[in-house]
């Protein structure tokens, strides 16, 4: 089939094909920047959410510390009364 075509033919064949390799090129590169950006927000995302819950989590540890506090102190005071 490319035997039949003239040196003009050829030339603008190739021409075309780099043209479209530029496009493919081009919206390759597109895609892979959305995909990063993407990724970063998500990333920032999961960040936030770690840092919610790790204060979640502190504070859970906090009250729980403090119960058990107390609630030491209210045995200390049981045996003191006893």
């Amino acid at each position: 089939e490319l035997d039949e075509l003239s040196v003009t033919d050829l030339v603008l064949l190739e021409k075309q094909i780099g043209v479209a390799l530029i496009q493919t090129r081009s919206a390759k590169t597109q895609r892979m920047l959305n995909t990063v950006s993407s990724l970063r927000e998500e990333k920032k995302n999961l960040a936030e959410e770690k840092r919610s819950l790790e204060e979640i989590t502190g504070s859970n540890r906090n009250a729980s510390k403090k119960k058990m506090i107390v609630d030491l102190n209210n045995v200390a005071d049981d045996r003191m009364t006893e």
